[in-house]
């Protein structure tokens, strides 16, 4: 499956819920109730419309595999608060042509959840962790606890939910100051310690240029770094990848901001109200869901996907400067649509 500008799309991320037990500096308002999943107008493009059940997430994920699709990410919100998480994972394992299925978490219930999740066939997990500090991490993400995500990484570990990649994303003078301490898990733990630039989006865009900080920094402090080679055809991720000498893990850089990696996306979004998002800052998705709930074929459904494929722009930050959305202001930077609610 390809979209106009003839990139192979082999990726779906699929938003599970919108809830979550975290409320992170950069990603989801200190006054959000967390209710998600359809309560808010706003957070949906104004579809008004409830979470998918897995039945409907079953039917979209079969639809796109047959298109194509080989590869799934499952996100939030917090994906590990959605009730039938397991289930959801067992059914896509049963999807012919789904080669992995992943998930990206806070890791707040993992050490609970990692073994149920290995054996229903998830792969493998990334973990959010922004400090390694305990009372910066508290005050990133509004109450989170370090030592629950430092338990469910070493559950994860031990279920074999392998290998681990460390998601940090780096906010200008409140957690760049432990780069090197991130870079130093890599030498006794078989992980990938990735660092993100703050993407301008929701509370991000607010945040302003001025607390990103850039992949080439981030680098730069640390010269020691050997660029570690990728099978691109096997690989088709955001992330530069760097080894420190003699180190088990690797160090990755994902930087939309400073080196805009969307020639190569491979992507699709599916929100848990039942959106695809042709790109994260797509002004508004197209519903998919509703056609899911109302029992239409799988040749209906994969006329839907392949709608969204030929929307994919060709560059995000075009997309976000030159889209409005419905209140006549730009994409980039709405206030009311947040990380969150797409999935990240």
């Amino acid at each position: 499956m390809e979209d106009r500008l003839g990139r192979k799309i082999t990726y779906l991320r699929v938003s599970v819920t919108e809830r979550c037990n975290l409320r992170c500096l950069y990603c989801r308002p200190e006054s959000d109730s967390g209710a998600g999943d359809g309560d808010c107008g706003n957070s949906n493009g104004g579809l008004g419309a409830a979470a998918l059940d897995n039945e409907s997430f079953l039917r979209i994920i079969a639809a796109a595999a047959a298109l194509g699709i080989k590869k799934i990410r499952l996100t939030g919100g917090e994906p590990l608060v959605y009730p039938d998480l397991a289930a959801l994972v067992a059914g896509i394992r049963a999807i012919a042509g789904i080669e992995e299925i992943t998930l990206t978490t806070n890791g707040l219930l993992l050490a609970e959840q990692a073994g149920q999740l290995k054996a229903a066939g998830l792969d493998r997990v990334n973990i959010s962790m922004d400090s390694l500090e305990v009372t910066r991490f508290a005050e990133l993400t509004r109450g989170g606890d370090l030592k629950k995500v430092l338990q469910g990484m070493a559950a994860a570990m031990a279920a074999g939910l392998s290998p681990i990649k460390l998601n940090v994303v780096l906010v200008k003078g409140v957690n760049d100051c432990e780069i090197s301490d991130f870079a130093t898990l890599t030498m006794g733990l078989p992980i990938q310690v990735r660092f993100l630039e703050l993407m301008p989006f929701g509370i991000g865009a607010e945040m302003g240029r001025s607390a990103v900080v850039s992949a080439d920094e981030v680098i730069a402090r640390l010269p020691d770094l050997i660029p570690v080679e990728i099978n691109k055809a096997q690989n088709a991720g955001p992330a530069r990848v760097f080894r420190l000498p003699g180190a088990r893990g690797t160090i990755g850089f994902i930087s939309p901001v400073s080196s805009c990696f969307c020639p190569s996306c491979n992507r699709l979004r599916l929100t848990s109200n039942g959106l695809l998002q042709p790109c994260l800052f797509s002004a508004e998705g197209i519903d998919i869901g509703t056609a899911a709930r109302s029992g239409v074929s799988s040749e209906e459904l994969s006329a839907i996907i392949r709608r969204a494929v030929l929307a994919k722009p060709e560059d995000w930050r075009k997309v976000a400067r030159e889209i409005p959305d419905r209140c006549g202001r730009c994409a980039l930077g709405r206030p009311e649509r947040q990380m969150s609610q797409v999935g990240g």
